[in-house]
């Protein structure tokens, strides 16, 4: 059980991470903020108070030393410097991997652990600390008693189910005592009786009297867990600490017999020593007031939502494809009984189906922001150690995708990434003097279009010279040199296996591996990458992705005796030939409306006996800016297709990309436009003679 919340601590720590590099990236732009500030505090003392809790004593001492760098600062006594934030930025690399490894054992890892920690005091006692600061807290501590020692009366009412969240209040008690002097008041008139105890639930409620000289916020950060789940209110009583006369255990006394909280005006009466406390009472019961009307805000805003293990969705999503398959196998079977109950049916399992899948998709969806701050990491990185100012600008990252999607695009943007710091950004010095901005941009742009999501990777760096790549692709014998090539099928090139055009190899890029590598990882998601480049002016990388993997709506189609599913997404229009129109045609170009279009027999492509249809049909299909007509023998209708892998001894098959069951128990395969229309245009499809 304990394994299993730990593994929610770790899972809730991550999200607490990624909001404290988003936090740090914020202030690097904006190192006077104060809102960024307490948001990257209270990042860290999240983190150190669930370590605490849940066992990770190097993650709870680690932050805690960083956090008091950041309470520095928020208190004005320590200015932001790229030197703390870079800092900061090593010290979430080190959350990660304590978050990864639990306490060190390693003596390597302890040692640079104990060697970080050293940087980090370093820094806290070396740091800039501000004299204007010094002087005011100088000023106001001349009007103060001999300690700057404050008594507050701290009421803590918590809800009944605030041990079912893992809390455990007396933890919270302890944590007040090490602040200072303090002494606790437990009311337990709420406790019912033995038959109906609940043991989940909790019945106590407390006060503490708490002399310390540490501030107000840090009192309140003790209850940064729970502040949603209790009543809290902290006052101060008077300045100095206190003593437990019988005055005080009488108010104690009575405030128990009563089942009452002892009352804040009562108490100060007991402890005032001094004046001018009315003024400071009036003034804290503003500041309560504020807090509570800001808490309110934040319950307003409260968002609720569940968190579940991935594997629970990807196990919701094929048992849904299956509920597909067998409500294909029910319409079959409706139409051949003809019954019109049956069919009845068969049409509202259909429709519920239809809505339970596209359901359970939006639940496996997940928004791409999830993985930016990682890309965003890493243009920071590389810009700094090449010598490179870059600005990384993000749109659209609130696009969801399926996770399997985002989970294979990762790398691919990573590389993509890295070129564009690496090849397309230039050094400031050049770009000065090709009469630009020394500082870079790379844009980062991710919208819908359809029923595909395209993401855009932008730079306005120096691009890419076209006769450059033609001269290198002769050099390498890729091409002819006679070979009359499009700028855009130059640029394809890029995509080919082994090409670079760097000479040099480095730790980013140049390897002489990189875009054809992206190009099968998106292809392996049914995606597509185009590029688009001018020289001297930048470089755009587009990829096209599917919303989902498993399921799509597909257009059954025959060939032969064989059923394919044809991809509704890339689907244009679909016609019917005339038999005579197909023998008349010249060079597999049919005119259709007006317009030339190219088409394929797909029984070539299949390797199937050519034989005459009456009528067949040809499916347009649309790649890019590109069309081709797929001629079929019979269109049978639309289908919902639930996608299968390949088996291995059809996974190299080209223009097949997954496998689907019918209704009626047989297989069909879903064709690959894509490769059947790229295999068109470089003549791999040959027809076959009859025999």
């Amino acid at each position: 059980m304990m394994d299993k919340f730990k593994a929610k601590f770790v899972e809730e720590s991550l999200d607490n991470v990624n909001d404290l590099e988003e936090a740090l990236f914020a202030l690097e732009n904006d190192m006077q903020s104060k809102d960024l500030i307490e948001r990257i505090f209270r990042a860290m003392h999240s983190l150190k108070g669930g370590g605490a809790m849940f066992g990770f004593n190097h993650l709870s001492e680690f932050t805690h030393h960083l956090e008091n760098i950041f309470d520095k600062v928020r208190n004005d006594k320590l200015e932001v410097t790229q030197d703390l934030i870079s800092l900061t930025f090593s010290a979430v690399d080190e959350i990660k991997f304590l978050l990864q490894k639990g306490d060190l054992t390693d003596p390597e890892d302890l040692n640079a652990y104990s060697q970080f920690m050293a940087r980090i005091q370093t820094f806290s006692e070396g740091g800039n600390i501000s004299e204007n600061t010094s002087a005011k807290a100088s000023e106001g501590n001349k009007g103060n008693t001999d300690s700057d020692d404050k008594t507050y009366l701290i009421s803590f009412v918590p809800q009944e189910d605030l041990l079912q969240n893992g809390t455990n209040p007396l933890f919270l008690l302890d944590d007040l005592h090490a602040l200072g002097n303090s002494h606790s008041i437990v009311y337990t008139h709420k406790v019912p009786s033995f038959e109906l105890f609940e043991p989940e639930s909790n019945y106590c409620l407390w006060q503490i009297l708490l002399t310390t000289s540490e501030s107000l916020n840090e009192i309140k950060d003790v209850f940064i867990f729970v502040e949603d789940e209790c009543e809290l209110s902290v006052e101060e009583i008077c300045q100095g600490g206190f003593e437990m006369d019988s005055g005080i255990e009488k108010l104690i006394t009575n405030a128990r017999n009563s089942n009452s909280l002892i009352k804040s005006s009562d108490l100060k009466i007991l402890l005032d020593k001094s004046s001018g406390q009315t003024a400071k009472a009036e003034n804290q019961d503003q500041l309560s007031a504020e807090a509570g009307r800001k808490k309110a805000q934040l319950k307003g805003h409260k968002i609720s939502s569940i968190r579940v293990a991935s594997l629970k969705i990807d196990e919701l999503v094929n048992l849904v494809s299956e509920l597909v398959t067998v409500q294909a196998q029910l319409s079959v079977y409706a139409e051949k009984k003809g019954d019109t109950d049956i069919l009845g049916l068969a049409e509202n399992v259909q429709k519920l189906s239809r809505q339970l899948r596209d359901n359970a998709f939006e639940i496996s969806l997940i928004p791409m922001q999830s993985e930016l701050m990682r890309f965003q990491r890493l243009v920071r990185d590389l810009s700094k150690e090449l010598g490179k100012e870059i600005e990384f600008v993000i749109e659209g990252g609130d696009i969801e995708l399926d996770k399997n999607i985002i989970e294979h695009l990762t790398d691919p943007l990573l590389h993509i990434l890295r070129n564009s710091v690496d090849h397309g950004i230039e050094m400031p010095d050049d770009r000065v003097a090709a009469g630009k901005s020394p500082k870079g941009n790379i844009y980062f742009k991710a919208y819908h279009a359809g029923a595909s999501v395209l993401i855009e990777v932008t730079d306005d760096g120096r691009g890419i010279n076209v006769e450059d790549i033609r001269e290198k692709a002769i050099s390498k014998g890729l091409i002819d040199e006679n070979t009359d090539l499009s700028s855009k099928e130059i640029l394809n090139l890029i995509f080919m296996s082994g090409f670079s055009t760097k000479d040099t190899v480095s730790d980013v890029s140049g390897r002489g591996v990189g875009m054809d590598v992206v190009r099968k990882k998106i292809s392996e998601i049914r995606g597509e990458v185009t590029i688009d480049s001018e020289w001297g002016q930048g470089t755009t990388i587009t990829l096209r992705l599917p919303l989902t993997l498993s399921i799509i709506d597909g257009l059954l189609v025959k060939v032969a005796d064989n059923k394919y599913v044809v991809p509704i997404s890339s689907i244009e229009k679909i016609f019917a030939i005339d038999s005579q129109q197909l023998k008349d045609s010249f060079n597999k170009v049919v005119v259709i409306e007006g317009e030339q279009i190219p088409y394929v027999d797909m029984r070539d492509v299949f390797k199937e006996e050519k034989e005459e249809v009456e009528t067949p049909q040809m499916v347009l299909v649309r790649h890019e800016e590109k069309r081709l007509g797929l001629m079929v023998d019979e269109v049978l209708g639309e289908y919902q297709t639930v996608v299968k892998p390949l088996g291995r001894y059809l996974k190299s098959h080209e223009v097949v990309s997954g496998a689907s069951i019918l209704g009626d128990g047989t297989i069909s395969m879903v064709i690959d436009t894509n490769r059947v229309l790229q295999m068109s245009s470089t003549g791999k499809v040959k027809a076959k003679s009859k025999k």
